[in-house]
């Protein structure tokens, strides 16, 4: 059914799924698809040559995994074969629930890479916006390439001056002149691209906006070269943000007195690097004690005497509740432990804390008694 208007219904044997300015998407199959010169346009010897050049420049990206797979261009009908996808990024990111940050991650990735396949093989696309990125199952191509430009080929398709109506993801330079648009153009794109998907919903600055801004300058010169330039950057901050999520995460651990490996090599750093009671301070660390009688007995007996050292100047000395975090720990140690010499370490912390607050004193009355 192509329309229902004044009570007439329309049929025709042809499946037309979408439609664009000059193209019509046909169904085939599950999989398959049809793109096509609409029929006002099928004569004009200039949208011909459009269509068949981006079958072509589709065509030399065959063997990139992100970029659209196109087939069997018809010299009859100007149309070419392609596969089929699921939706675009746009409804995809509008369609998205909770849009997680490993789901914007992987679009930008598969986004990226098919660029720098297409850069490699001389080809800018000049049309980049949420339109032509397209989903298929759990990845993300690159697709519509009728306004690309294969810069090795020097006749190659003079494009059009009438700008896309996808103005907030083209560079000034193309709204006056199409013609402009260059591989710089291409890394403007790009920058609005990630932008958008890293700060959908969000007016905050988030990791990638140094990213966003080198390839926006309207300094073009300052702008990233290469497509591998901006792969690199995007992925030291993928690994800076894992660095720090690890780190929030071992932090956490301690907090809630829970010992493993990642645990231990973080105690042990603070110790190498002299800070561990200001880490404990600034954290209130209360259930530390846990922790400790996880470790081997030397190691209990090495985390205690740098706490023994240090923990009366973390405390701001007049940081009168900051004792309560050692008292709590040296108390949990000598109620638990059977080693008499991380008993004395401890037991001597507590009596410390004693000194300058009542509920420690309270917590060594009641290990006095345990003794008798």
């Amino acid at each position: 059914v192509n329309q229902i208007q004044d009570g007439q219904i329309s049929l025709s044997n042809e499946n037309i799924i979408d439609s664009g300015s000059f193209c019509e998407i046909l169904y085939v199959s599950q999989n398959v698809v049809k793109k096509r010169l609409k029929s006002a346009f099928r004569d004009n010897v200039k949208f011909q040559k459009r269509m068949k050049y981006e079958f072509e420049n589709m065509l030399k990206l065959i063997d990139s995994p992100n970029v659209l797979n196109v087939f069997e261009y018809d010299e009859q009908t100007h149309s070419y074969l392609m596969e089929k996808a699921d939706e675009n990024i746009y409804d995809f990111i509008e369609n998205s629930i909770d849009l997680d940050l490993a789901q914007r991650v992987k679009v930008i990735s598969d986004f990226l890479n098919g660029m720098k396949d297409a850069h490699e093989n001389t080809i800018i696309h000049r049309d980049l916006h949420l339109g032509n990125i397209l989903r298929i199952g759990s990845d993300f191509l690159l697709c519509d390439f009728g306004l690309s430009k294969d810069e090795s080929i020097i006749r190659s398709l003079q494009s059009s001056t009438t700008p896309k109506n996808s103005h907030m993801f083209m560079d000034p330079v193309g709204l006056s002149d199409f013609t402009k648009l260059d591989q710089k153009s291409d890394i403007y794109s790009i920058g609005k691209i990630i932008d958008y998907v890293f700060s959908y919903k969000s007016e905050q600055r988030h990791i990638f906006s140094y990213i966003v801004e080198k390839c926006t300058n309207r300094d073009r010169n300052r702008r990233y070269d290469f497509i591998q330039e901006i792969i690199d950057d995007f992925n030291a901050k993928l690994n800076e943000l894992k660095v720090a999520t690890n780190k929030d995460r071992i932090i956490e651990d301690i907090v809630n007195g829970i010992h493993n490996v990642s645990v231990t090599e973080y105690i042990e750093s603070l110790i190498a690097s002299d800070s561990l009671c200001d880490f404990l301070v600034k954290h209130q660390v209360y259930e530390f004690g846990k922790i400790i009688l996880e470790f081997s007995l030397v190691d209990q007996i090495k985390v205690l005497e740098d706490i023994r050292y240090g923990y009366a100047e973390s405390t701001g000395y007049r940081g009168w509740s900051n004792y309560d975090i050692y008292a709590s720990i040296s108390y949990d140690i000598c109620l638990n432990t059977g080693e008499e010499k991380v008993f004395d370490i401890a037991y001597d912390i507590l009596e410390g804390c004693a000194s300058a607050r009542f509920e420690a004193q309270n917590m060594l009355n009641e290990v006095n008694k345990q003794r008798v």
